[in-house]
């Protein structure tokens, strides 16, 4: 408690670990916008509270988050197993992006040899943590450590935290206006509180909802907690993440989703667009999630930007049921465009033909071919599935809304809007998967 309240009241700059501004780093913005200190806690408590990591500094999740605050390299975890060759330079590195901090050896900027500081490095195994190991594995060499449960390394944890959460609050402070969906009005701070604690962990689908959980029992991690301030978000915060609809890609690519009425939040044709009211994207991490989701027929749209190959996942989440989809290694070109559209009662299922994809080889609007799915998808399956439809077919217009100039998200969203929100039958209760933390 004592490093967030520390952080978040120092408008200090400088270059020490101990200034909240200077540089980069912009810690007093989140103050001085007004996003509540007391949300802060409730993170900390659902990325590492509990008896399982117990707020320990040098837990590190099996997808690479690191400590107290789950500071997670980005796309380093989805682009492996490293044998693929599919990770070389496509990820980066937001470990020490506030405290400076730089473990040489253990950086994952450009370099695969992160991998030989961990348990279980670069092998894409899911069903254990890692823990920081003599490099390589060889007994005797260093140990390199990012985090530990030092004070000094606790607070360079909690700085790279707070400022990933200030970068991700910035998108979010030209929002003007109330909107009502279903039958929970937010106001537009409610808007920014919610859109920024989503935002944090970029592949947690309805992430706000279980900070809120945390929230409603903050006590029981942090004694001298309070809520006062935000007794009226809470409630707000589960509604907006009960129902959400979710994608996340790995590649370089773009990624949107789509609604039946052309509106859309991500990135398509090379530029930003933001059309609803309680909706994150980030270019960079490549997630896009829409917030009290309305039940409706979604478009998930990839379209490429390089020759590579990309996974996404899909979840699409009602209360405490989700379902989900994942595809991995799928190949793509330069403008080619891949819309994948979603059968939920037969995803829930489990079956076979739960997923539809077109596929539009040179971006004209034109389908070249079309593909099934079940739950998952594979690259080998993508290229040998048969075409269900030979006849061409035109892929609707991206969207008629208005686009931003670049791939920032909007600064001014949707005002005074009214939806109304219902239950979809999201994720098939299957086991609860994390997909890239932030």
């Amino acid at each position: 408690m004592g490093a967030f309240d520390y952080y978040y009241n120092n408008a200090s700059s400088g270059h020490s670990l101990y200034n909240s501004d200077g540089a980069s780093n912009d810690i007093s913005a989140l103050k001085i916008g007004g996003y509540p200190e007391e949300i802060i806690p409730g993170i900390a408590a659902q990325e590492t509270g509990g008896s399982t990591y117990n707020f320990d500094n040098e837990t590190i999740s099996y997808d690479y988050g690191h400590g107290v605050m789950q500071i997670t390299p980005f796309h380093v975890y989805a682009h492996e197993p490293l044998s693929t060759g599919n990770w070389t330079k496509k990820s980066g590195d937001n470990r020490g992006f506030a405290s400076g901090i730089t473990i040489y050896p253990c950086t994952s900027n450009d370099s695969e040899l992160y991998a030989n500081c961990y348990t279980y490095g670069g092998l894409k195994d899911s069903t254990h943590t890692k823990t920081y190991q003599p490099y390589g594995g060889i007994s005797g060499n260093p140990i390199y450590k990012y985090y530990t449960n030092t004070s000094q390394s606790i607070y360079a944890n909690v700085k790279d935290g707070m400022e990933t959460l200030e970068s991700k609050y910035d998108l979010y402070t030209g929002i003007a206006g109330s909107v009502t969906i279903g039958t929970t009005t937010y106001s537009a701070a409610d808007r920014q509180d919610i859109l920024t604690t989503e935002a944090y962990n970029g592949g947690n689908c309805g992430y706000v909802s279980s900070v809120a959980n945390k929230l409603n029992k903050i006590n029981n991690y942090f004694p001298t907690a309070t809520t006062t301030s935000i007794r009226a978000l809470i409630p707000k915060m589960e509604t907006a993440g009960n129902d959400s609809i979710c994608a996340s890609l790995h590649s370089p690519a773009d990624l949107s989703i789509h609604d039946s009425n052309g509106n859309a939040v991500g990135i398509t044709k090379g530029q930003g667009i933001d059309d609803f009211p309680l909706a994150v994207y980030d270019p960079i991490e490549k997630f896009a999630k829409i917030l009290a989701a309305p039940n409706d027929n979604y478009d998930y749209r990839v379209e490429g930007t390089d020759i590579a190959t990309y996974g996404l996942d899909i979840t699409i989440k009602n209360d405490d049921q989700e379902l989900i989809f994942s595809a991995t290694d799928i190949p793509i070109t330069p403008g080619e465009v891949h819309t994948y559209s979603i059968n939920k009662p037969e995803l829930l299922a489990g079956n076979g033909e739960a997923v539809t994809i077109q596929i539009d080889t040179n971006g004209d609007g034109i389908i070249d071919r079309t593909i099934q799915a079940g739950p998952t998808l594979t690259g080998a399956q993508f290229e040998q599935s048969p075409s269900i439809n030979t006849s061409p077919s035109v892929t609707p217009p991206s969207t008629d809304s208005t686009i931003t100039p670049s791939v920032a998200l909007p600064t001014e969203q949707n005002t005074s809007t009214t939806t109304t929100a219902s239950t979809a039958p999201d994720n098939s209760g299957a086991q609860r998967q994390e997909i890239n933390n932030m």
